[in-house]
């Protein structure tokens, strides 16, 4: 829509927001892990309690030595402490799997992970260094891969977890062409 300024008779075309971004690509939409991370978190975190049942399994042993009430009383106690890790270790499987999230846009990249304490990273392209794909042995038994983003301020390990070979691999390729795109200030 042509507009003329009266003091100087000029006239120029006036471009809105909405009429560049009609212009651009439909924006990618969010994404989340693979539905595949969720039993790979379980697992994890079952371990973790499990490992932690184990160590404190030695205080009722070393109760023995006071009496068998008090081992008896701590083993119960253990009991319950294992029942709600078993329980807390699946429903924050579950948290982590809803709550995380990437969105890889034009200028940047987009991270949110957390229920409690939310984390939303926005790293733009032209601050990434290095970009990595890895898995470990439990990534690779479950078939997934974690994307480290390497900036010049700092690493953000595992910034997008639990993600299918082929999304890192694309990720990875979308990040890398467009490093050194956009200012450097």
């Amino acid at each position: 829509c042509p507009v003329s300024l009266p003091a100087h008779g000029t006239t120029f075309e006036a471009v809105t927001d909405a009429d560049a971004l009609r212009d651009q690509a439909p924006p990618e939409p969010r994404r989340g892990p693979s539905p595949r991370a969720l039993p790979m978190w379980r697992m994890r975190n079952l371990v973790a309690v499990g490992v932690a049942f184990l160590l404190l399994l030695l205080i009722p042993i070393m109760l023995l030595a006071v009496s068998v009430t008090a081992a008896l009383v701590g083993f119960a106690v253990l009991v319950v402490l294992l029942i709600v890790g078993i329980l807390g270790a699946l429903r924050m499987a579950r948290v982590r799997y809803r709550y995380s999230s990437y969105l890889v846009g034009e200028r940047q990249i987009e991270v949110r992970r957390g229920a409690l304490f939310q984390t939303e990273l926005i790293i733009p392209y032209h601050r990434v260094q290095h970009v990595d794909v890895s898995a470990g042995p439990v990534d690779q038994l479950f078939e997934l891969r974690s994307l480290t983003l390497v900036t010049a301020a700092s690493t953000i390990s595992g910034a997008i977890a639990g993600i299918e070979p082929d999304e890192a691999d694309r990720v990875r390729a979308v990040v890398l062409a467009r490093i050194g795109q956009g200012d450097a200030t």
